[in-house]
C-alpha cells in the first residue's frame, strides 16, 4: 500500500489512508485504484460501542474492539480518468466516526503517466533503392505530422493518424532532393520523426530515431564505345597499318574521348583516372570531345595494359581495363670497319655490317633498311658528304661492300657510318691513324725504322722503334 496521508488520534493510535495502483488502460485513458483506511493500535487495545469508516466515498460499519497492531477498516476500488497528457494526480480521503474516537485523513497521489502521445518503436538503416518504413505506436490515436528530415530539409507526411507501420513512399522530386544534398557522398544522416498534435495545430511532442540513408552504387556508364585509344606516330603507323597495335618505345598513344560519361542519381562528372605501368594520372572531366596524350616508358611484356575510369563526385567509377598488342624493338646494331694498306699507306678500305631489329606485325617481318651511309674527315676537321654504300641483307643482317678511300697517312681520320630502318637512325664511329710501316728506309737510306718513320734529320746507321731511336753507326759497325 502506498499511504498517502495519517492522522495521529488517542491513545497511541491513528488513522491511515493509502492505495494499490491495480491497472492501467492505455485506450482509456484510465487507472484502477484500491483505496484502504487503516487502523493502528500502539496501545493495549481499543474500544467503542459501535462505529464506522469510510473511504473516498465508501463507508462500512466497523467492530468495537482492536488490540495491538494494524486493521484496514475499509478498501475502495474505483477508476481515475488521466488528462489529456496521460497524467493524473488526485487527492485520497478517509474518516473514522465511534462513539470513543474520531477523525478524518487526506492526502494527494500521482499515478504513473499513460502514453498518450506516438512514439516510433522501429525504424531502419535504409538504401535509396528501399522505401523508408517504421513503426508507430500511437495508443489514443492522435494526429501526427510523419518527417524524414536530412540536411536541415524535411519531407513531410501531415495530418495522418497512424498506429502503427508507415511507408514513406517517396516521389521521384523527394529522392532527387536527398541526392542534390549528397552529390559528394554516399550516404547520410536521415533523421525518422513523429510529432504529436495535441490540440488539432500544435506539435505537443516528439519521437526522433536518427539512421544511416545510403544511396547504392551506381557508377558511370563509360565504356569502350566512349574512348578509343590510338597510335598517332605516322612512323609506326605506316609499318603496322593499325592503330591498336603499340610499337614498344617508339608508338605515340593518344586517348580520343568521343563523349562523356553518363552519371546518374542526380551525381556530377568529376574525372577520369589513368593507370599505365602502374604510374597513375588524373584526367579532369570536359563536357566535350577531348584527346589526351600517353606517355610511356618503354615496356617489356607483349601486352600493354591500359587502365581508365570514369569517377563521378560521389566516387563512383567505372573501370576499363585495355589490352594492346606490343611489338619490342630494339636499336639496329651497325658496325664499321677501316683499315690502311699495310697499315700504312693512304689507301684506306671501308667496310659496314651489322643487324636490324625485326618488327613482325601478323608473323610478318615489317622492318627494312632505307639507307646504309658513311662519311668521314680528318681530325679536328669538318664531315665529308654522306654517301651512301651498297650492301646485302639476309635475315636481318646486313653486310656492306668494300669501299677504298684515299686518306693521307700523314694525318688521323674520324669515319662515321649511319643506318636507317623504317624507325630511326643509328651512328658508330670508327678512328683511322696515321700510317705506321712495318719497316721503313729513310729516302736518304741514312736510317731504318720498325714500326715507325725515321726522323729526316736522322743519324747515319741509326736504327729505329717506335719511334725512338734503338741503335747508331758505331753500334751497328762493331757488328
Amino acid at each position: 500500500m502506498n499511504v498517502v496521508g495519517v492522522k495521529p488520534l488517542n491513545n497511541n493510535t491513528n488513522i491511515q489512508v493509502g492505495y494499490d495502483l491495480i491497472s492501467q488502460e492505455t485506450d482509456n485513458n484510465r487507472s484502477l485504484i484500491r483505496a484502504y483506511l487503516v487502523l493502528n493500535v500502539g496501545g493495549t487495545y481499543v474500544s467503542w460501542s459501535r462505529g464506522s469508516a469510510a473511504v473516498q466515498g465508501l463507508s462500512e460499519n466497523i467492530g468495537t474492539y482492536y488490540s495491538r497492531g494494524s486493521y484496514t477498516l475499509v478498501t475502495n476500488e474505483f477508476w481515475v480518468a488521466h488528462d489529456v497528457n496521460g497524467n493524473f494526480t488526485g487527492t485520497l480521503a478517509g474518516s473514522l466516526w465511534t462513539t470513543w474516537l474520531r477523525g478524518d485523513v487526506s492526502g494527494t497521489f500521482t499515478l504513473p503517466q499513460i502514453q498518450r502521445y506516438a512514439v516510433i518503436t522501429r525504424c531502419d538503416d535504409v538504401t535509396d533503392e528501399q522505401t523508408p518504413s517504421m513503426d508507430v505506436f500511437n495508443p489514443a490515436g492522435y494526429t501526427l505530422n510523419l518527417r524524414l528530415e536530412f540536411a536541415g530539409y524535411a519531407i513531410r507526411r501531415d495530418g495522418l493518424a497512424v498506429n502503427g507501420k508507415y511507408d514513406f513512399i517517396l516521389t521521384e522530386e523527394e529522392k532527387n532532393i536527398i541526392y542534390d544534398h549528397n552529390k559528394e557522398s554516399s550516404n547520410c544522416v536521415i533523421r525518422y520523426c513523429v510529432a504529436t498534435i495535441y490540440d488539432e495545430v500544435n506539435e505537443a511532442f516528439y519521437s526522433i530515431f536518427d539512421r544511416t540513408y545510403t544511396i547504392v552504387k551506381a557508377p558511370p556508364k563509360f565504356d569502350e564505345t566512349y574512348f578509343e585509344i590510338e597510335d598517332i606516330n605516322p612512323k609506326t603507323l605506316a609499318i603496322t597499318k593499325d592503330k591498336s597495335v603499340y610499337i614498344d618505345g617508339y608508338s605515340q598513344l593518344q586517348i580520343f574521348f568521343k563523349k562523356s560519361m553518363e552519371v546518374f542519381k542526380r551525381a556530377i562528372p568529376k574525372k577520369y583516372s589513368l593507370n599505365i605501368q602502374e604510374i597513375k594520372k588524373e584526367i579532369p572531366f570536359k563536357n566535350e570531345q577531348f584527346k589526351e596524350i600517353l606517355e610511356i616508358e618503354k615496356y617489356t611484356n607483349d601486352s600493354l595494359k591500359i587502365y581508365l575510369s570514369a569517377i563521378d563526385s560521389r566516387n563512383f567509377s567505372a573501370l576499363n581495363e585495355i589490352g594492346l598488342k606490343t611489338i619490342k624493338h630494339e636499336k639496329s646494331k651497325i658496325n664499321i670497319s677501316a683499315e690502311r694498306l699495310n697499315n700504312f699507306e693512304n689507301e684506306t678500305t671501308i667496310k659496314i655490317n651489322g643487324e636490324i631489329c625485326s618488327l613482325k606485325v601478323n608473323n610478318e617481318e615489317k622492318n627494312s633498311i632505307k639507307s646504309l651511309k658513311f662519311r668521314f674527315k680528318e681530325i679536328g676537321g669538318s664531315f665529308s658528304e654522306w654517301q651512301n654504300i651498297n650492301f646485302t641483307i639476309q635475315n636481318n643482317k646486313f653486310i656492306s661492300v668494300e669501299k677504298k678511300l684515299n686518306l693521307s697517312n700523314e694525318r688521323s681520320f674520324e669515319i662515321e657510318a649511319k643506318i636507317e630502318d623504317l624507325l630511326e637512325e643509328v651512328i658508330t664511329t670508327s678512328i683511322v691513324d696515321v700510317g705506321i710501316p712495318a719497316f721503313f728506309v729513310s729516302t736518304n737510306k741514312n736510317a731504318v725504322g720498325v714500326n715507325c718513320i725515321p726522323p729526316k734529320e736522322s743519324p747515319k746507321g741509326s736504327i729505329w722503334y717506335n719511334n725512338k731511336q734503338v741503335l747508331d753507326y758505331d753500334q751497328v759497325e762493331s757488328w
